[in-house]
């Protein structure tokens, strides 16, 4: 027995800071595996005190993995029952699984997932799990950290979208001939503005452009003629209208 309880004087006020319950570790993945047909993306949770990786035989269908025999059967047993019996379970088949991060950035190694029919959780990771990729639990700070790439599973970084824009590939002696061309516009363009001057003063015909009118005017023409032969042929079936002649 320890002194403190022997000195205490039964008031429950040491015993404040201490908790009853916390929460469970629950992580956000896409699991999946080399024989997997699909990946879906589930809750699953992380139980340290667990000795081996439970899957739901449910969600070992929706991914289609393939089911193998264990060379040693799992038998379970619950913590609590009535009486001196228990409920027991025999456990009898595995499937290859891996995890991926929610965010893509983390992926683990391909563990053995013992099949456990009505299953809490569709997915509880144990200790071989954790152990298979060097998984660190801190129970206080509540982080899962990978000891290789130092990723927490718990508390994964912030994705921020970064535009990196290329560098220019303008050289020197691109640049020196843009100056150049821009020095030849500027002293060629008051040549060429009064030569446009002096020739709209001028007023002289242009020969492409007569031509081009007398081109539209001649098409101009036969449309108009071949729009009167249609509308005469339109009509060729009805009668002449009657005359009267005036006496």
């Amino acid at each position: 027995m320890m002194p403190s309880a022997v000195l205490s004087d039964g008031s429950d006020s040491e015993y404040i800071l201490a908790l009853f319950y916390t929460p469970h570790f629950f992580l956000d993945c896409a699991v999946g595996g080399s024989t997997a047909s699909c990946v879906i993306y589930i809750w699953v949770l992380i139980d340290h005190g667990l000795d081996a990786v439970l899957i739901d035989p449910s969600l070992t269908n929706c991914l289609g993995l393939k089911q193998q025999k264990l060379p040693i059967l799992k038998h379970v047993e619950m913590a609590v029952g009535t009486g001196k019996s228990k409920e027991s379970f025999m456990f009898d088949e595995w499937v290859p699984l891996s995890i991926v991060s929610a965010d893509q950035s983390w992926t683990s190694c391909t563990c053995r997932a013992i099949l456990a029919p009505h299953l809490c959780v569709p997915l509880l990771l144990g200790r071989p799990f954790l152990t298979l990729n060097q998984l660190v639990i801190d129970h206080e700070s509540r982080t899962c950290i990978d000891k290789k790439s130092g990723y927490d599973l718990f508390n994964p970084p912030v994705i921020q979208c970064v535009t990196i824009k290329p560098l220019p590939t303008f050289g020197p002696e691109l640049k020196k001939l843009q100056k150049n061309v821009v020095t030849d516009i500027a002293s060629l363009f008051p040549a060429t503005c009064a030569t446009l001057d002096n020739s709209a003063q001028i007023h002289l015909p242009c020969p492409l452009a007569a031509v081009c009118s007398h081109i539209e005017i001649l098409i101009s023409e036969e449309v108009l003629k071949h729009k009167d032969a249609l509308f005469k042929e339109c009509f060729l079936d009805f009668p002449p209208p009657q005359c009267t002649r005036c006496l």
